[in-house]
């Protein structure tokens, strides 16, 4: 028979609780410090794909003739 916890194996979880309940609260303390110090969360996270390519010309396009020309790729 598979043994997940030895039966020898004695650990006092109560004595412990009050000590995990304060760090637990101070995880959340720094946490939510942290949100209110950088000014909120941050809401602005963008994913897009494709591609972009961007020509910077010496004189104004034709955008029709540019995306005729682009058409065939």
């Amino acid at each position: 028979m598979v043994e997940l916890v030895p039966p020898e194996l004695h650990t006092d979880f109560l004595g412990k609780a009050k000590l995990c309940i304060a760090l637990s609260l101070a995880v959340i303390v720094i946490g939510l410090s942290a949100i209110v110090w950088r000014g909120g969360l941050n809401q602005g996270i963008d994913f897009s794909s494709g591609m972009l390519i961007q020509l910077h010309l010496s004189q104004p396009a034709d955008l029709g003739t540019v995306r005729e020309a682009l058409e065939t790729v």
